[in-house]
């Protein structure tokens, strides 16, 4: 039975798709302005290729800095580490420093653990015989030698503090101002928890705020608390992607250039924390400078710059377009259900659900549930429109279903547009779970406009409908578990290097289910039905219903609410001209063995 749309119902829709790009205007606006990327090292790394090599660590950093080195990052020391490098000396139960400054640290780690001295005299400290081990592993906050010489050579400082037992909201405080007075203006946890937590992580909020410092969080980790601080202070925070030494040593020069270069451009990624590619050879440090300028060479190619990075700040958007974007999404889908065919009771239900869910988003209540409403319609109002329209041209019929999938798409970066999403401390909660409900739904329709439902629930249990639902279902889990950020199926080694060799020769690699599977199938089958006019021919259809895969995916391709918007809008595009030359190609090759029924 072919659904048609009212007039108004078309043209609301319209307006929606040109309110939602307004609207997204001002989140390009904001990801286009913030293009600059920082390379990081740790002093550590640099101190021992700098000794490897024979030479200072200054000159070390000045040849990093030229090779694109932006900042140093600064774990804090312990009294052990004074004791180690001959600077602090254990007479008994007596802390000796060797110098003004060593006992300036000294002075700030008895103040932290709050152990009261036996005695203190002009260079020296006298404790209690069972404090002693106890403030031996006390920290003493950042080298100020490495701090002055990382600003000396214009270099950020990144500090890095762990969470220590019995830290109080002051002593957090005071650790975050001593990094601050040193020159710091970031702080990246160290460890697994963030400073404070659990209790006192307001007091590290604070602190970082009223030193004016930013807030690192690492891609991928489970840091306890990070999630804490991200939600206080997000204006504040700034995404990393690190890759482990153990990792590392398993890439090739050009893997480590490709995971950098993607984390920034495609994730919004503004700190690459490096490590050495090789600890050993004959130029390490060169090795090092190598790889860091093939990173900043590929960050160039994407349109970005490898210098001090700030964070991302929340699009200033005019209310009206998002606003007027879901007034009239809403309005549209109630017209798609007031036209559809059910029953009068089942029609005003689903009419004022769309209503309700539509003013309540409107109100600025209950987003997310808008968009999974939307996300989950779009595909199957683009499938009724196709119904029983063998006469239709196959290209108007993919061009019209693929506008409104990509409309949806839209529709959903345009609800949940907002700084939150940017960094990844929210995510659209039901991107799985619009991927393949529209899919399962659409599934149902086809079978009963094919079979008849209630006529088929009536019949004896056939192998080759349950065999059917077995392998449809099972290539459903498989691409379940592939979707999302966090599947659980790995990616084999062939499409590994099929997806690499994507990567070398376009500007973005689409998603394989769109360009490979999607659309092919659903022009293909599109083609075939409009050659044979439906004459009773199940295999376009399936493949119709197989296309849908990839038009369910240009929605969930647009729910990655991280993932830059242009980069978004590229991936879909190259997804869509790959996938439309495939089936053209395809279709040259077929048409000859499909024979044209009569009109």
């Amino acid at each position: 039975m072919k659904t048609k749309l009212p007039i108004w119902c078309v043209l609301a829709w319209g307006l929606m798709f040109l309110a939602a790009l307004a609207a997204l205007s001002y989140r390009h606006s904001v990801e286009h302005s913030n293009r600059a990327v920082g390379m990081l090292l740790e002093m550590k790394a640099v101190h021992e290729l700098s000794v490897a090599e024979g030479m200072t660590r200054e000159d070390a950093l000045s040849r990093l800095k030229t090779s694109g080195l932006t900042g140093i990052a600064l774990n804090e020391e312990r009294l052990n580490d004074l004791v180690q490098s001959g600077r602090l000396k254990v007479e008994g139960n007596r802390l000796v420093a060797g110098d003004k400054s060593t006992y300036d640290r000294l002075q700030f780690a008895v103040a932290l653990r709050g152990v009261q001295p036996v005695e203190w005299t002009p260079n020296a400290v006298v404790l209690p015989p069972a404090d002693v081990a106890l403030m031996l592993e006390t920290p003493c906050g950042i080298n100020p030698d490495d701090a002055a010489l990382a600003r000396a050579q214009g270099l950020e400082i990144v500090v890095r503090h762990a969470n220590i037992a019995g830290y109080s909201g002051s002593d957090i405080r005071a650790v975050i101002a001593d990094s601050a007075e040193k020159g710091a203006r970031y702080y990246l946890p160290l460890g697994d928890q963030v400073l404070g937590q659990r209790s006192a992580v307001e007091s590290l909020v604070q602190a970082l705020t009223d030193h004016d410092m930013f807030y690192l969080t690492i891609e991928f980790s489970n840091l306890a608390g990070d999630r804490r601080v991200v939600s206080e202070i997000p204006g504040r925070t700034i995404r990393l992607h690190s890759i482990q030494q153990a990792e590392i040593d398993r890439l090739t020069p050009g893997g480590i250039k490709e995971r950098f270069v993607k984390a920034f451009a495609e994730r919004n990624i503004r700190w690459l924390l490096l490590r050495p590619p090789t600890l050993a050879g004959e130029n390490p440090m060169q090795d090092l400078g190598a790889t860091m300028q093939v990173i900043a060479r590929g960050v160039a190619n994407e349109k970005g710059a490898v210098r001090a990075p700030r964070a991302f700040a929340e699009p200033v958007v005019n209310p009206a377009f998002p606003a007027a974007a879901i007034f009239l999404g809403g309005l549209s889908l109630v017209g798609f259900v007031l036209s559809a065919p059910l029953s009068g009771r089942w029609r005003t239900a689903l009419a004022v659900l769309v209503a309700l869910v539509t003013l309540a988003a409107a109100a600025g209540v209950s987003k997310s549930y808008f968009a999974l409403m939307v996300a989950v319609a779009a595909p199957i109002v683009a499938y009724s429109l196709l119904r029983d329209r063998e006469g239709e041209n196959p290209l108007f019929a993919f061009a019209r279903t693929t506008l409104i999938c990509i409309s949806a798409g839209l529709m959903v970066a345009t609800t949940l547009n907002g700084l939150p999403y940017y960094i990844q401390l929210q995510q659209f909660a039901g991107v799985k779970l619009a991927h393949f409900l529209p899919l399962i739904v659409i599934a149902v329709i086809f079978i009963h406009d094919r079979y008849n439902l209630n006529e088929l629930a009536k019949e004896p249990m056939r192998w080759g409908p349950v065999l059917g639902s077995a392998v449809g279902g099972f290539v459903v889990l498989a691409m379940l578990s592939r979707t999302g950020n966090d599947g659980p199926v790995g990616v084999s080694g062939v499409e590994l290097m099929v997806r690499s060799a994507l990567e070398s020769v376009l500007p973005v690699r689409p998603r394989t289910k769109e360009f490979l599977i999607g659309h092919p199938l659903l022009l293909l089958g599109l083609l075939w039905r409009h050659r044979t006019q439906g004459q009773g021919k199940l295999a376009p259809e399936i493949m119709i219903l197989a296309g849908f895969i990839g038009q369910a995916s240009i929605i969930n391709t647009f729910c990655h609410l991280h993932t830059p918007l242009q980069v978004t809008v590229i991936r879909v595009t190259v997804g869509l001209v790959l996938g439309v030359v495939g089936a053209l190609a395809a279709w040259v090759a077929l048409r000859p063995f499909i024979r044209q029924e009569a009109q």
